[in-house]
């Protein structure tokens, strides 16, 4: 049985269609295990969407040829993120976007990031924990040379956790703290996704700022406390 439930938005902004993209599964040989990525087309250049699409696609069906054991080494993050980025580079009409990709297994959090995209965690009561804070913009992915970095967390199956996975027509717009008040609120993924929409559009109109960026947020929780996990 699956230990943790995912929903997602991805809305596209005023000026266009919607660049950003985010793809999630369960392990196709170990249900216990989540693969989530999130992506956001480089505006101002051709091939964006493309871009955004094919990242997602490609990094996480090749981390669901590794076992969950190995999606939480840094070396296996190394070569899917070079790999994706090949694929990237490689395909016609594709241009550059920033990429977050990540594994959730029943003690851990995994993954690597490239741009300006994040990924928040709160574990019970502990602080929050962002984990692409250490993250580069460029290169870009899509360049052939994007530049990952790496993060890892535990989790915990006794206590309730939330992660956000998100563009940065999100964080932008809604500022950091209803972002960090989201991620500890424990609320539901889907009241959790309408609370941010709603936190952005208002600054947006406050701001006097039309609402320009694609809107895209994942949200990854623990249904219940379980018992231990081998991964």
């Amino acid at each position: 049985m699956n230990a943790v439930e995912i929903h997602s938005l991805s809305l596209a902004g005023e000026l266009g269609p919607n660049e950003d993209a985010c793809l999630s599964c369960f392990h196709p040989r170990w249900q216990s295990a989540a693969l989530c990525a999130v992506s956001d087309g480089q505006g101002g250049r051709p091939g964006g969407a493309a871009a955004s699409s094919l990242a997602c696609e490609a990094i996480v069906g090749l981390a669901s040829e590794c076992s969950p054991l190995r999606l939480h080494w840094p070396i296996t993050w190394r070569s899917l993120a070079r790999r994706a980025d090949s694929r990237v580079l490689a395909a016609p009409g594709a241009g550059f976007c920033t990429l977050v990709a990540l594994a959730v297994t029943a003690r851990r959090v995994s993954g690597a990031a490239c741009g300006d995209s994040a990924a928040v965690l709160a574990v019970g009561d502990d602080a929050t924990q962002f984990l692409t804070s250490e993250q580069q913009k460029n290169p870009p992915v899509g360049s052939g040379n994007a530049s990952f970095t790496f993060f890892t967390a535990r989790v915990s199956p006794g206590k309730p956790w939330t992660l956000l996975l998100m563009t940065d027509g999100v964080w932008k717009f809604t500022g950091l703290d209803p972002v960090i008040e989201a991620a500890i609120s424990r609320e539901p993924a889907p009241r959790i996704i309408d609370q941010l929409r709603k936190a952005a559009a208002r600054n947006a109109h406050l701001l006097k700022r039309s609402f320009r960026d694609d809107f895209t947020v994942m949200v990854v929780q623990n249904r219940r406390a379980e018992g231990p996990d081998s991964t």
